[in-house]
């Protein structure tokens, strides 16, 4: 009990310090690329997607292993007169470990688990696959959220001069103090949503520290916004569905690992068709009593062979079961393929929508926005428009802009999503 207790306290001490080595940990300025290598080394997912790798190749060692013999050994005491020599017996069996050999059963289930162990692998860098794209897209939504708050303390600012502005009008008796209120309540608006961006930044963060494993209090951490400043990769120039869908059918690790699963159910298909040809055991056993030509039972040696011959059930459950995995594993083969498909037309109409919409904001609607608030705002400080007529000029700048930023954000979440359908980064 004593050692029990020193152990379970030195994993706990582990387990604490490993905890301690995850927390805090981020650098002071994350890069995407930074970011993606942590995930790879420590993301919650990737690790326990790791665990399922490392046990499914227990079981291929486990398939591997060669039957060992069976040994047996016995001695007693006979109970006739005069009978004094010590009856033995010594044998050795394969338990049948050289006919699994010799009719294939054995290579069989060592394939089985060479196509398990490859599903395992393929399935690991499939969940990476979808924690990559996960982890781009939360760093875009931190970028776009520092993108708002700084939009957000510009518009505070603009409302304070604004406020300074119509308090110099109504102490000169141009306008009424309901024009005055009116400003302070655009002013107050503005300072309120300079705390709510600044609260998403610190929930869109807190979201991006989760994904890459930390386990205590946020760290601090800034991260490159010039992200959403680049440019699309040039191979989505001139892509279409069609290419990127034989790309997704190349790369795509989900599909290699139900492949690999189709592949490993039809081997156990075999091997459960196999398993109706008995088992053969051979086994050697000497047996004596005494010695010389007095000796009660002289030393033997006997060949022997145990079989267990498939009179009353063949199997016939197994195979059953075997072939109906079969059948699941090709039907779930189908539906990713049709899924893959999916996901490639999807991203690619997400792609075009976003490209077109971003487009139209930077060829002129956010400039004429802009245009359209200080022309207002010069012909208010002249007392030539209304109040009234800058808020609102103000209140579609901002809308504007805001829209922008977040097509910004949904058109490079679009790029990691097409990245996401075909497997692979599509600056290669």
């Amino acid at each position: 009990m004593l050692y029990v207790s020193i152990l379970a306290s030195l994993l706990t001490l582990a387990g604490s310090a490993r905890a301690q080595d995850f927390a805090g940990s981020l650098p002071a300025r994350l890069s995407l690329g930074a970011a993606l290598e942590l995930l790879r080394t420590r993301g919650y997912d990737v690790l326990l997607a790791e665990a399922t790798t490392q046990a499914v190749s227990a079981q291929l060692t486990q398939a591997q292993a060669v039957q060992n013999p069976q040994l047996n050994a016995g001695v007693g005491a006979a109970f006739c007169p005069g009978c004094s020599a010590l009856p033995w017996t010594v044998g050795v069996s394969d338990q049948g470990g050289l006919t699994n050999a010799l009719f294939g059963k054995r290579r069989l289930r060592v394939d089985v688990a060479k196509a398990a162990l490859a599903a395992a692998r393929f399935a690991r860098a499939d969940a990476l696959r979808v924690l990559e794209f996960q982890l781009k897209a939360q760093y875009t939504e931190v970028a776009v959220a520092e993108r708002v708050l700084s939009f957000a303390v510009e518009v505070e600012n603009v409302y304070n001069e604004v406020l300074k502005l119509t308090r110099i009008r109504w102490n000169a008796g141009a306008i009424s103090e309901a024009e005055v209120a009116k400003a302070q309540t655009a002013e107050l608006e503005a300072a309120q949503d300079v705390t709510s961006a600044e609260q998403g930044v610190e929930m869109s963060k807190a979201q991006l520290a989760f994904l890459l494993g930390v386990r205590g209090a946020l760290p601090v951490f800034a991260i490159e916004s010039e992200l959403l400043d680049r440019a699309a990769p040039g191979a989505l120039a001139s892509a279409s569905p069609a290419a990127l869908l034989r790309i997704a059918y190349e790369q795509r690790a989900d599909l290699k690992a139900v492949h690999a699963t189709v592949q490993g159910a039809q081997i156990a298909t075999r091997l459960a068709e196999r398993t109706r040809t008995p088992d053969v055991a051979l086994s050697l056993q000497g047996s004596g009593q005494g010695t010389g030509r007095s000796a009660i039972s002289p030393p033997m040696l006997m060949f022997g062979v145990t079989v267990t011959p498939p009179l009353l059930y063949q199997s016939q459950g197994e195979i059953s079961f075997a072939r109906a995995q079969t059948r699941q594993a090709e039907l779930e083969q189908g539906k990713l393929e049709a899924q893959v498909a999916q996901d490639v037309n999807l991203a690619f109409a997400s792609y075009t929508a976003t490209k077109r919409r971003l487009e139209r904001m930077q060829s002129g609607l956010l400039e004429s926005a802009r245009r359209a608030r200080d022309l207002v705002r010069i012909q208010y400080e002249k007392g030539a428009a209304s109040l009234l007529e800058l808020l609102d000029a103000q209140r579609t700048f901002i809308t504007n802009n805001l829209e922008y930023l977040r097509d910004v954000a949904d058109f490079r979440i679009s790029v990691f999503q097409i990245e996401q359908a075909v497997g692979r980064e599509m600056s290669q």
